[in-house]
């Protein structure tokens, strides 16, 4: 598929508008109108589309390569970071590269060494954004180094603000992708060896980070609900202190990542109040983040407010669904799903959702995303009263979950598959275990009550 079609096929209709009424005249109008038409026509290939118009082969890339580079520049100011950030936004993470390297050997033809460094910067920042399944540290380490090389000289708080960005983001990844145990020792080692630079002297900027990186270690491994909040209180001085020497975008980010430490130490409804605040003041934002609204619609789940999260998944992550291709948050947004319109008792809706997440790649999902799918998915036969086939659904995950022994996340999830074996026995007559609330507890807990409450649907 050509990158023009693969763009086209991640593109809202606000987007489309916009392209449609582009100036555009000959070839150039009849492709691009033509491909916007047949971008999800799987019976429409590329070449199909070249010999509709009857081009030759070359002739045909080079008009789409003009065409995207038009396109993009229509739907961004045309710069390199508004593009990559774009396309990143986009989850187009092939298409990113393509672009970073036809840009890169631009920008190093030239003699600008400011804009050099400044193009540096911007790629680590977007690159260390990119999809767990995606994620390539050594990509991330790269551009770190090639920034402060491109630095006619940079002090010891350029030096530790960018390589404390870089452990923010490696500890969320190997977190997610349930490889923090092997890293941990490491990770505080190195942490600890960064504060014994900082921490007594006037550098809040890679102090910031410092924290910011140890909030993610505590929200996403730990689970330590004071620490993490202490963190981001941390994080929160430091920003402050900096005066203005740190993106307004950090201060967004803290103030949703406190929302979302609230609702781990399941204080909902102010958890809840903080999203509708910032999203009021910050929407444009947060946005251009997916996993804000994603996270919004989680906690407005969580707090019974169905409609609200239809509303907001509605508007800023359904047109991820409208792609050909597969992606870690495309995967996320199809479980949410599936546990709103179970909760609303839309099980037929709910299992469109599954069966379509069903249909991912292992390669296309993190570990932790795998077992909460299989969490919803043998709770979608439980809450539809088809024990048999949740009988079965159970047996498989039991014996997925024994090939991962010793594993912390397994160990972590393996109750609540417990916990659906003795609620099908109570289904079939059966009394509940007397020690069931104590199981219950962790489910009824932080974000994890987004699947508890699924039990005790179940139950009622």
């Amino acid at each position: 598929m050509s990158f023009l079609r693969d763009f086209l096929q991640r593109c809202t209709e606000l987007d489309l508008q916009t392209l449609k009424s582009l100036d555009l005249r000959g070839n150039e109008y009849d492709v691009l109108h033509y491909t916007i038409k047949s971008r999800r026509d799987n019976k429409v290939a590329d070449y199909s589309i070249q010999q509709h118009f009857a081009f030759s082969k070359s002739y045909f890339d080079k008009l789409n390569s003009v065409l995207l580079k038009k396109v993009l520049n229509a739907l961004t100011d045309g710069t390199d970071d508004k593009v990559l950030g774009y396309l990143l936004e986009k989850d187009l993470i092939h298409l990113f590269i393509h672009e970073l390297r036809i840009r890169e050997r631009s920008i190093e033809k030239g003699n600008d060494e400011v804009a050099k460094s400044q193009f540096y910067r911007q790629v680590f920042h977007h690159v260390r954004r990119f999809p767990v399944s995606e994620y390539d540290d050594e990509l991330s380490k790269k551009y770190a180094k090639k920034y402060l090389k491109s630095l006619p000289s940079f002090t010891e708080e350029d030096e530790a603000e960018i390589w404390l960005m870089y452990e923010f983001s490696r500890v969320f990844i190997f977190a997610a992708s349930g490889k923090m145990k092997e890293h941990e020792t490491a990770f505080l080692a190195t942490m600890k060896k960064w504060w014994g630079k900082i921490g007594d002297k006037p550098f809040p900027r890679p102090q910031f980070h410092y924290h910011l990186a140890f909030a993610s270690y505590y929200d996403f491994y730990t689970g330590d609900y004071n620490a993490l909040i202490k963190s981001l209180q941390n994080a929160n001085e430091a920003y402050d202190k900096a005066g203005g020497a740190l993106a307004e975008n950090y201060k967004v980010f803290v103030i949703t990542k406190l929302a979302k430490a609230h609702c781990q130490g399941s204080k909902f409804t102010e958890a809840l109040a903080l999203y509708r605040d910032a999203f009021e003041r910050y929407e444009i934002q947060l946005t251009r983040n997916l996993f804000h609204p994603l996270m919004f619609a989680i906690i407005a789940i969580i707090n019974g407010k169905y409609t609200e999260a239809q509303k907001m998944m509605d508007s800023h992550l359904k047109h991820l669904l409208n792609s050909d291709i597969d992606s870690t948050l495309e995967f996320d947004v199809l479980r949410t799903y599936a546990v709103l319109h179970m909760n609303k008792g839309e099980f037929n809706k709910a299992f469109e959702y599954i069966e379509r997440a069903l249909q991912f790649k292992r390669t296309d999902m993190s570990q932790l995303g795998d077992i909460l799918l299989r969490m919803v998915h043998n709770a979608y036969f439980v809450m539809t009263g088809d024990l048999a086939t949740a009988k079965a659904t159970l047996f498989r995950n039991q014996k997925f979950l024994n090939t991962k022994q010793k594993d912390k996340m397994t160990e972590e999830y393996a109750g609540y598959f417990n916990m659906l074996r003795d609620i099908i026995k109570h289904r079939e007559g059966k009394k509940l275990p007397d020690d069931f609330a104590q199981k219950m507890q962790p489910y009824r807990e932080g974000i994890m009550k987004l699947y508890g409450d699924l039990l005790d649907k179940m139950i009622d």
